[in-house]
C-alpha cells in the first residue's frame, strides 16, 4: 500500500511541477529497485496447488512499468500465482493464454497514443474460445478517459488503483469456484457487482 502510495505521490507532485525529473526519476527507480526485491522474496513462498493465476502486462509501446509492477507483486502477496511481461503484443498473449491457465488478466494503458496497441492485446485475448477466455482488467490513465473505447474491444472491467483490481479479481475468483458443474459460468460482471455495495 505504501508503495502504491508512493508512487501516486510521485506522479501528483510531477502534474503539478512540484517535482523535476531527476527527483521523479530517481523516485521511481528507488521504488522498482525495491519492489523487484520484494518481488525476489515473494517468488521463493510456496503456492497454493489451486492458487488463481494472473497475467500482468501492458499494450504494446507502453514504456511505465512501475505500477504494473506494483499490481504483480500485490496480487503475488495474496497468494496469486503470477506471470509477467512487460508488454505483449496480440498473437503473444494468445500463445501465452493458449499454454497456461490464467484466471485473469490485468492490462496497464496510459497514452491514449497507444490504443493500436490495446486493440490488439484485445484481439488475441479475444481469439480464445469464450468458455476459456479470462476477464480483463483495464488500468492506467488512458483506460480511465476512454471508457468506452476500451470495453467496446472487449476489456471487462476498467479500475483505478490496485486495491479494486483485487477485490474485483478475488471475488470473481471465489464466485467461480463456488459454481457447480451444471451452472453457467461466472462473468466479471457478476463478481463486480458483488464487490459494490
Amino acid at each position: 500500500m505504501l508503495l502504491e502510495a508512493t508512487a501516486r505521490e510521485l506522479g501528483r507532485r510531477w502534474k503539478s511541477s512540484n517535482a523535476d525529473f531527476f527527483d521523479v526519476t530517481l523516485g521511481c527507480a528507488k521504488l522498482q529497485a525495491l519492489t523487484k526485491r520484494i518481488q525476489e522474496d515473494l517468488g521463493t513462498l510456496p503456492l497454493e496447488p489451486d492458487a488463481p493465476c494472473l497475467l500482468v502486462t501492458a499494450v504494446p509501446g507502453e514504456q511505465h512499468t512501475l505500477m504494473q509492477n506494483l499490481v504483480e507483486l500485490m496480487f503475488r502477496s495474496r497468494g496469486w500465482d503470477t506471470i509477467y511481461h512487460s508488454t505483449l503484443s496480440g498473437s503473444a498473449i494468445l500463445k501465452v493464454l493458449e499454454h497456461r491457465k490464467v484466471d485473469l488478466v490485468c492490462l496497464s494503458w496510459s497514452s491514449d497514443v497507444l490504443y493500436p496497441g490495446l486493440e490488439s492485446i484485445m484481439s488475441g485475448v479475444n481469439q480464445i474460445a469464450p468458455k476459456e477466455r479470462p476477464p480483463v482488467i483495464l488500468g492506467g490513465p488512458a483506460a480511465e478517459r476512454l471508457v468506452e473505447k476500451a470495453t467496446a474491444l472487449g476489456v471487462d472491467c476498467i479500475i483505478d488503483n490496485v486495491y479494486s483490481a483485487i477485490s474485483i479479481a478475488e471475488r470473481y475468483v471465489s464466485l467461480r469456484r463456488s459454481l457447480t458443474l451444471r451452472q453457467s459460468p461466472t462473468k466479471l460482471s457478476d463478481a463486480l457487482s458483488a464487490a459494490i455495495p
